[in-house]
Parts: structure tokens; sequence; C-alpha cells
């Protein structure tokens, strides 16, 4: 699963590939304009997608770093931002 901050500013595009969201990455600036990355509100309303992420991994239906090369596999990306979650896959 790709996870990406993006920034707040209107007309500003930069998106920021991410391992993870923690709750320290609230408040980070945008390197192009300076705006927030991650608001606490969409932090909040990510939590419970990160928890999903480690259950559905736990389970082997998202792969990890432990997933063999072999085993063919889907990209997803999830984006929480204002108010909005988008959920995107692709093969």
């Amino acid at each position: 699963m790709q996870l990406y901050l993006q920034c707040d500013a209107e007309g500003c595009d930069h998106k920021e590939f991410v391992d993870t969201i923690t709750e320290e990455m609230i408040g980070k600036e945008c390197p192009l304009c300076g705006s927030n990355l991650l608001t606490e509100e969409d932090f909040k309303m990510f939590e419970p997608l990160m928890q999903a992420k480690e259950l559905m991994q736990g389970l082997g239906l998202v792969a990890d770093e432990n997933t063999p090369d072999d085993v063919e596999t889907s990209t997803i990306s999830v984006h929480c931002h204002k108010n909005t979650v988008m959920i995107k896959g692709e093969k």
C-alpha cells in the first residue's frame, strides 16, 4: 500500500511518498511552499486505515517486505485529505 502526504495549499501539487504516517508528521511543512502536508484532522481520519493495513498485512491480504517476489500483487494507494478518503488500486 502506497502512502503519501499532500500539500494543503491551493495550486501546490506536491506529494511526498512515505512508508508510514505518524502523529509526529502533523504540521510537516511542504518543501515547495511551506504549507501543511498533514493536518490533525487528516491524521485522525487516517489512523483507522493504518490499523486496517496492519491487520491486512498480518492476514497476508496485502504485500509487505516479507512477501516473496513470485507472489502476484496489486498496488493500493490510500490518501486522506480535507475530509475525503481516496483509495485507488492498480494491478
